[in-house]
């Protein structure tokens, strides 16, 4: 059984993916964390389909695109209630992780986390 998971967790799943995805981290280019805080309070969201789009051979898969990049931008809902489930999250990812979605998923060698003022 899954746990529920609150709404800021929900949103804080979507960074993962984006992360995953764009081998970046999330808001890297804002200053500090009231940057960071003032970008998510006014609905600045990173770009997903930048995130998501290709792979490492340039070719993604115009379905898990498409899936993946609509599973972020609903993890980043503005409103709260509006973000998908844990449940839900789980059965599209589980429909998605197949070999040729893996191979998004950009792997580089571990970096020290930079920690945001």
């Amino acid at each position: 059984m899954l746990a529920a998971l609150r709404p800021v967790d929900v949103f804080a799943a979507g960074c993962i993916l984006w992360e995953l995805f764009s081998a970046t981290q999330v808001w890297m280019d804002l200053g500090s964390r009231f940057d960071v805080v003032r970008a998510v309070c006014s609905g600045d969201r990173p770009d997903v389909l930048q995130a998501v789009i290709v792979g490492r051979d340039g070719v993604g898969d115009a379905h898990a695109t498409r899936s993946l990049q609509a599973l972020i931008n609903s993890c980043w809902a503005q409103d709260a209630k509006k973000r998908p489930r844990a449940r839900q999250i789980f059965s599209v990812m589980q429909q998605l992780v197949t070999p040729k979605v893996l191979s998004l998923i950009h792997i580089s060698e571990p970096t020290r986390p930079r920690l945001i003022s």
